[in-house]
């Protein structure tokens, strides 16, 4: 097997700037703090008060940041007495800023917090309160049964309601010393997040300074590229309105609450009660002069597929649409192209790695994207002349270069990182001065193995029905079986019957059936709806757990092959 990158002979490669290098080597309360002095009346935070666009945002400034921010460490204090500092203390809460400034405020006091997804299974939770060591557990009151759960099943676990945003934000201002320094304190735990659980349970992450510093800030510290346009949150420009529905509690969330403060910007946030769909998305983009989007594949689907149609002023003020977490639709890609100048980009790179530098390709191959020339993984070619590769990581020999590898901050004790993400390379020809490109083909976790030894990559048909209007989710499965079925999720609150659900999509499983090679092909009968409260298992960022998912439903699915077996005879 063959591999591919840039070796560290070949980088003369210095960040961005020596402000970008100052920004990245600062603390993030001392940040706050800087902005705060600098630029007290700035909003870094625009929060919609309901579901209900029409009853306005309520904004955050740098001042209020910072106030609140005080009021909670000082909060922290008086709830944790007794606590050692290095103790870890957890929550989880409603979808609001009090993340970003509980987040902060853990730091100024030392303590290492954790943030688990409320979405989690219990089980997955008390597992990562364990291995965190974690006997405090903050929360808002709209969590209180998901809290008692937790503290039933691991035991030795206190808990505290927090304060409101508005104590928070209103509260009686006293300024709150933090005296570490980044040389000094770079290495100290700041935050404990937690891997998506895409791929099975989550596990957790101690993230030091030093880490989120290299991690939040790689894109103002990666350097430009002559003619070319990073692919990366350099884009986000001061003063510009960036709208997401990302969750607080993953790492994408984490670090758009923090580019408020690396890079100036302002972000717009759906309401706190409930995940920001599509509509909500919609509503807002109507609402406000919104520059950019960044939000996960379902959501960018819904938002310009589903409730689109009157955006057409909207989307030509928009400067660049940006998906992550997954794959965007081919549908919706050519949708975007066709009805929007907007710069169409996305983040990729995992919890451990962070983004990974990119170029935004030629608007014609929006689905492929090309690693920065200069900040190339080694790419390993999993079979000789396949060109598909996984990403993997080796540590750089000059440490001057350890700002643009988040990993090995992570885990300093590896050499390497093997991603388990693999792409393909683009084989067909390209303009001058742009390639090679790259497409993510799957995990190394995602093939499925036939009984008869053919291979199957279930994203392919995949990605042709995400966008499906009737459907919310879909899995490709057959392990181990003579054939591929499919489990087909239906929107919420559809009011159809699984049966005409299918028979109103199968136009659409055949059509995706063609784009695939015969073995991989799904048949009627395999065809599973899911529906009801039982829905597909999702991690943290909204994307389908495959295995847990399959595990869920393994009782029907060997249903479906008993049915399937026995017509046949």
């Amino acid at each position: 097997m063959g591999s591919t990158a840039i070796s560290d002979d070949d980088y003369v490669l210095q960040p961005s700037s020596e402000a970008a290098i100052s920004r990245a080597n600062t603390l993030f309360p001392h940040l706050l703090e800087q902005e705060a002095r600098e630029d007290p009346g700035r909003i870094v935070a625009m929060l919609a008060k309901s579901a209900d666009i029409t009853q306005g945002f309520q904004t955050i400034t740098a001042d209020e940041f910072l106030r609140a921010v005080d009021f909670t460490a000082h909060w922290l204090d008086s709830e944790l007495h007794g606590f050692a500092p290095d103790e870890t203390i957890s929550f989880v809460g409603i979808q609001d800023f009090r993340y970003v400034i509980l987040e902060v405020a853990a730091m100024k006091t030392k303590h290492p917090l954790l943030l688990p997804s409320p979405r989690n299974a219990v089980v997955n939770t008390v597992s990562l309160i364990r291995a965190t060591n974690c006997s405090k557990l903050l929360y808002t009151p709209e969590l209180t049964h998901h809290v008692s759960s937790l503290v039933e099943a691991v035991g030795s676990l206190s808990t505290c309601g927090i304060p409101t945003l508005e104590e928070m934000l209103e509260g009686p201002h006293q300024p709150y010393k933090y005296n570490a320094t980044w040389e000094n304190n770079k290495n100290d735990v700041a935050l404990i997040i937690h891997t998506s659980g895409s791929t099975g349970a989550p596990k957790a992450r101690i993230c030091t300074h030093a880490f989120l510093g290299a991690f939040i800030c790689l894109s103002m510290l990666t350097p430009e590229v002559p003619g070319r346009e990073k692919s990366d949150l350099s884009r986000v420009k001061k003063g510009e309105l960036l709208c997401t529905g990302s969750s607080f509690f993953h790492m994408s969330g984490i670090v758009l609450g923090f580019i408020t403060l690396t890079q100036s910007i302002t972000v717009v946030y759906g309401p706190p009660h409930q995940p920001s769909d599509g509509k909500i998305m919609h509503d807002i983009l109507k609402s406000l002069p919104i520059a950019g989007s960044i939000n996960a594949p379902s959501v960018t689907e819904s938002m310009f597929l589903e409730h689109g149609a009157d955006l057409q002023s909207e989307m030509s003020r928009l400067k660049h649409i940006c998906w992550v977490g997954g794959p965007l639709s081919p549908r919706l890609g050519e949708y975007l192209i066709k009805n929007t100048n907007a710069v169409i980009w996305q983040l990729f790179g995992s919890t451990e790695v962070g983004p990974i530098p990119l170029l935004v390709p030629p608007p014609e191959y929006w689905q492929y994207f090309e690693f920065h020339p200069k900040l190339t993984p080694i790419l390993v070619e999993t079979e000789l002349g396949s060109k598909l590769y996984e990403i993997v990581y080796r540590k750089h020999l000059n440490p001057v270069l350890s700002w643009s590898q988040p990993i090995f901050h992570l885990m300093p004790e590896l050499n390497e990182w093997r991603t388990r993400d693999l792409v393909r390379r683009y084989d067909g020809p390209l303009p001058e001065g742009v390639g090679p490109l790259y497409m993510f083909e799957r995990r190394l976790d995602d093939q499925i193995i036939l009984s008869n030894a053919h291979k199957v990559n279930p994203v392919h048909m995949e990605l042709q029905l995400q966008s499906h209007a009737l459907l919310s989710g879909c899995l490709v499965f057959g392990e181990g079986r003579t054939r591929c079925g499919i489990l087909l999720e239906g929107k919420s609150g559809l009011e159809m019957s699984d049966e005409e659900l299918l028979e109103r999509i199968w136009e659409d499983v055949e059509n995706a059936n063609a784009t695939v090679p015969e073995h991989a092909r799904v048949p009627r009968d395999l065809a599973l709806v899911v529906s009801g409260e039982r829905r597909l298992v999702r991690a943290a960022k909204g994307t389908v757990v495959r295995s847990l998912s399959i595990k869920a439903y393994q009782r029907e699915i060997n249903d479906a092959y008993e049915r399937s077996l026995n017509s046949r005879f």
